[in-house]
């Protein structure tokens, strides 16, 4: 695990901490009638690939060899930080962590949407228990703070490492359920390759849930992963 801990562990030591909490704002479950807020909570990802100490700055995977257990292990990550929020535990807060991280993505493309308007304009104000099982509530057209439109297409995925390390390389993050409550998938380190004989190290997840940033999920915890949604978005035509 040694090199595990300089291709990816090393990142809870180095981690851009961001900035400061601001505004409260509020997830609204008109079901329960209960309400969980989020605050700003740091950056989430790789704050600089050159920390890896392998490859080049901007390449997509990086690799380095381990020669006294003979094996390469290979890093894949996002290709700029992500903003984390966080959410107020209470009940309800699997929902407000999937909107949390619905939210996340969107503005990491540049779409800043808050997740009251996620919940009231896919749920209605009712969001589901597990709103991942329902992903063509959030694949609509949607209207950013600014003005900006943009379609959003949220897709459920086979849970394969080697599906997720392909989809970070092409810059997708990803929400994943780990320990029950969805979280985003920012970057993830393994061995051999991704046409079959990968073996996951560990990843690292922008997390809703408050606790210790960021959150490195491991190899044992990624086999209990029960979905990973993909999130694709793009400009709506003819506007900016």
């Amino acid at each position: 695990m040694g090199l595990a801990r300089s291709a990816l562990g090393m990142l809870s030591d180095r981690q851009d901490q961001g900035e400061a909490p601001g505004p409260h704002a509020a997830f609204i479950d008109m079901e329960r009638r209960h309400f969980l807020s989020y605050v700003t909570g740091g950056l989430c990802g790789l704050a600089s690939r050159s920390e890896l100490g392998v490859g080049e700055v901007h390449a997509k995977t990086q690799c380095v060899a381990d020669k006294r257990q003979h094996l390469k292990v290979c890093t894949v990550s996002l290709n700029r930080p992500m903003q984390r929020v966080v959410v107020r535990p209470g009940k309800g807060s699997s929902a407000a962590c999937w909107l949390a991280s619905l939210h996340m993505i969107f503005k990491y493309h540049g779409y800043d949407v808050a997740p009251a308007r996620i919940s009231t304009e896919a749920y209605g104000g009712q969001v589901p228990t597990m709103p991942w099982r329902e992903p063509e509530r959030v694949s609509r057209t949607w209207t950013a703070d600014r003005g900006r439109q943009f379609v959003a297409r949220v897709e459920l995925l086979s849970v394969r490492a080697a599906d997720a390390a392909e989809e970070l390389a092409e810059d997708q993050p990803l929400i994943v359920g780990v320990e029950g409550r969805p979280a985003v998938l920012t970057a993830m380190s393994y061995t051999g390759d991704r046409l079959g004989s990968m073996t996951i190290v560990q990843a690292l997840v922008c997390d809703p849930w408050p606790g210790k940033h960021p959150r490195v999920v491991t190899s044992p915890q990624w086999v209990e992963v029960r979905f990973i949604t993909r999130v694709s978005l793009r400009k709506l035509s003819g506007k900016s």
